[in-house]
Formats: structure tokens, sequence, C-alpha cells
């Protein structure tokens, strides 16, 4: 909404009133210019790999494309068992599929972000992405908070102009913020354990307490040379990634050289300046 048009819509009013309309509407414009999704590719973190105003301790941990029917429960079962709470991008598909445990999800705490519909990585137009966006938005938006940001993780981090341009001119997509990024999980091609999926394979014979070592690196690494928080990508696909997580918080918990702290994407800065 432009502010011009502000003043068409409080004419007609006292003196005193249209000047309280007009900055109402202005404010009105400045929130919604504040809810858009992000142009940068590896929004919130920067260039350098680091997450701007957040403590280098804290730890925001995410779990992508599920939920499954195995693999949901027993990543849930070790987040509670931890007292931690998580964002979960769902896919759409999957939440149509198992309800119940997107429910569970919500009513133990955690946040809910879209993951779009069919953990699609590219689209034959811009219409069928929008559609896939709004699909999933239908799934999950029975459990946002009015307090909560509406958050979005692209598929694989695939994100461009053009899909920031469509999301960002339709009037429900543009309430969310992303696309949301991580810096720990990666899956580095030259790296064989540095990604939960790449424990998931017998083929690939690499055993989830490696990649969870892989990941305490990661993460250890972000505080000591990035001087910088994580936020770290893992899935709901596996049980192998529940038995990572397991050992993650197990080691992280029990850290005594450094003060370890949980957080919900939400939180960081960056985000809720979109919110």
């Amino acid at each position: 909404m432009k502010i011009l048009f502000a003043g068409v819509l409080c004419a007609g009013l006292a003196l005193q009133s249209v000047v309280a309309c007009e900055y109402y509407m202005r404010e009105q414009e400045q929130l919604h210019a504040r809810k858009i999704f992000s142009r940068a590719k590896t929004f919130p973190v920067a260039s350098n790999g680091q997450i701007p105003n957040v403590a280098r301790n804290k730890i925001f941990i995410t779990i992508d494309d599920g939920p499954y029917g195995a693999a949901t429960p027993a990543v849930l079962d070790v987040l509670h068992r931890y007292g931690v709470k998580a964002t979960f991008f769902v896919v759409g598909k999957q939440a149509e599929t198992y309800p119940q445990l997107v429910r569970r999800v919500y009513d133990e705490g955690h946040v809910i972000g879209s993951h779009t519909y069919e953990h699609g990585l590219d689209y034959s137009t811009p219409k069928d992405f929008l559609t896939s966006l709004l699909r999933t938005h239908r799934q999950i938006i029975p459990y946002q908070s009015t307090a909560e940001a509406l958050l979005f993780r692209a598929p694989g981090g695939v994100w461009n102009d053009w899909r920031t341009t469509i999301a960002n001119n339709n009037e429900t997509m543009s309430e969310y913020v992303g696309a949301i990024y991580w810096n720990v999980g990666g899956g580095d091609p030259a790296n064989r354990d540095d990604a939960d999926w790449k424990c998931w394979s017998k083929a690939n014979k690499v055993a989830p307490t490696q990649c969870a070592q892989s990941y305490l690196k990661q993460i250890r690494r972000n505080y000591s040379t990035r001087k910088s928080a994580s936020i770290v990508l893992m899935h709901d696909i596996n049980i192998k990634s529940a038995q990572m997580l397991e050992i993650i918080l197990n080691d992280l918990t029990n850290d005594r050289s450094v003060d370890w702290e949980f957080g919900l994407v939400q939180e960081i800065p960056a985000v809720r300046n979109l919110m």
C-alpha cells in the first residue's frame, strides 16, 4: 500500500483524525514491508558464515523434509529427553499424510515452517512454485501462533530472485520470513560425513557416530573460528538422524567448556526484523 493512497483513504475526516489515520496507514505499510522473503541466498547467515548479532554459543536445531512415520517420533523423543525445542520445516505432502505427527510437533512446543509441498528443487512455471507454497501454507497455518513468524526454507537451499518476487507479491506468502539457510550440515561434496543424509546409506559406509562427530566439529568451528552461532540442518526422514541427534545433544549438554544454549530460528534478530 502506497502512502499516497493513504491520503485518499483518510479523506473526509476531521484534521486530527486524518493525521491519526495517515500515521496508522504508514505504520501498516512499514509492518507489511518488513514481512518479506529476503533476496539473500543464505539468509540469515552472512557471506562469512556468521549469524549477525547472535551469541556464538547459541544453537538452532532445524529439522527438514518430514514428517515420516518412524523418524519423526524418534527425533521428537530425543528432543524431549534433552528439553530442546527445534524448528521443523515440513513438506506439505508429508503433512497431509501424517497430520497426527504435525500435531505432535506443535503440541510439544516446536515451531513448524514451510518446506514446499513436494520438496521441489525446480518448477516448470512460477505458478507451479506459488501453488506449492500455498498448498503447504494450508497444511501448517493451523499450527501457527500470531506471536510467531511464518518461516520458510527452500529445498536444497535453492533460492533466487524470481522466487523472491513471486512469494513477496502474493498476499499470503508475503507474510513469511525466509528462505532460512544454515551453517552446519550443508553437505560439501568434498566431505563424506558433514551432512546427516550421508550416514543413511550402507553403501556410503559412514556411521551415524561419524556424522555426529562431524556436526560437532562444525558447531565448534563456528564457535571458535567464525565466532558464530550455529543453525544446524538435519532431517526426519531416516531414523539414523535421530541417533545422530542423540549423540550431538548428549555431547553438547555435557560440555563444561562452553555454556551452549538452544533456541528457535524466530529468535534470530535478522528474522525478527522481518516479522
